[in-house]
């Protein structure tokens, strides 16, 4: 308990919490998107849409994350004409840091049969700022008929640990005729998805993405209708990297077997502590709030609760007293802003 007091003092002295962070923004990562028509007018309507996003388990080193997208596309043609046309997606982002990257392995098939895909330039429509790879792909639009695009990809996560950001852009489907009769997407954990592995939403309309959107267990489920999409309906979340939640699940399981070990205990305390506080030391996470955001205050309880633990089990290892000490300070660093 005495080097407890010495640290926590020591800490009060220095008046900043110990994980401050001055790291360059992370390169972007290409987002996902609807597709889009030509260059010229078209009588073809989007009818329906629907969108999975499947967030992975594990994921490449070095990479916050990977989902697996499918999205299906149902076209109708309103006109008395048949139409040709090339539709096109976008598959890269305009930043120079991050070496080019595209959405991987992507596949495309028309009414179930797949279809040769073109490399060309385009317009960047997340950011509007330079040229961006595009893919595209040459379709029939029969008058009166539905013709069914789906579309299959690898999304890589953006954001900086360990905090990971899916999007997708739904305003490059603005261009085909009339509204987007429906459009449905949904997002699918490999555990059990809460507030704590999902942040909380920067949009005033949505302040709980988890309880308004949760349909299962491991499952988001947003719905539009007649939608007209412009660049702030475009789809972003935020969750701790999968592969570091999943870190935190299996000390979870250990230490239900192994509640003596006080060394798991301070693993876990220091693990629901990184998820507690922003990216960059700066606050809480996604620079939310400690009073309103449920999961950072069941994150910072069960942060407290394990690091109690570690310093109960071994009294005498200061690497736990500290690490508790840090996140005290940080909470009552940034907590008293919000009163």
């Amino acid at each position: 308990m005495r080097v407890l007091l010495i640290l926590f003092i020591v800490f009060v002295m220095l008046g900043m919490p110990l994980n401050v962070s001055a790291d360059v923004a992370p390169p972007d990562m290409p987002p996902g998107s609807n597709p889009e028509p030509g260059a010229e007018s078209t009588q073809v309507r989007m009818m329906a849409e629907t969108v999975s996003i499947d967030i992975q388990a594990s994921a490449p080193r070095n990479s916050l994350g990977t989902a697996k997208v499918t999205a299906t596309f149902t076209m109708r043609n309103l006109g008395d004409k048949e139409e040709q046309m090339a539709v096109r997606f976008p598959v890269g982002v305009s930043d120079m840091r991050s070496g080019d990257p595209r959405l991987a392995d992507m596949t495309v098939k028309v009414n179930g049969i797949g279809v040769a895909l073109r490399n060309i330039t385009g317009e960047d429509p997340y950011y509007d700022m330079g040229s961006v790879p595009w893919i595209e792909f040459d379709v029939n639009f029969p008058a009166g008929k539905d013709v069914l695009i789906q579309v299959n990809y690898t999304l890589e996560a953006g954001g900086e640990t360990p905090f990971a950001l899916f999007t997708y852009i739904f305003s490059t489907g603005a261009g085909w005729n009339g509204t987007i009769g429906s459009a449905t997407l949904f997002v699918r954990f490999p555990y059990e998805v809460n507030e704590m592995n999902v942040l909380p939403s920067y949009r005033a309309d949505e302040p709980n993405l988890v309880a308004d959107h949760k349909i299962s267990p491991t499952e988001l489920k947003w719905t539009w209708t007649d939608f007209e999409p412009e660049r702030g309906d475009n789809f972003e979340i935020q969750v701790v990297v999968p592969a570091l939640w999943q870190k935190a699940l299996d000390l979870e399981k250990q230490l239900a077997d192994k509640g003596w070990d006080g060394e798991l205990w301070g693993m876990l305390g220091k693990t629901y502590k990184a998820f507690t506080i922003d990216s960059r030391g700066k606050g809480f996470r996604g620079g939310g709030n400690y009073t309103t955001d449920e999961g950072t205050r069941e994150l910072f309880h069960r942060s407290v609760e394990a690091y109690e633990n570690a310093i109960r089990l071994k009294a005498l290892d200061a690497q736990w007293h500290a690490g508790f000490a840090d996140l005290l300070i940080y909470y009552a660093h940034f907590a008293a802003y919000e009163g």
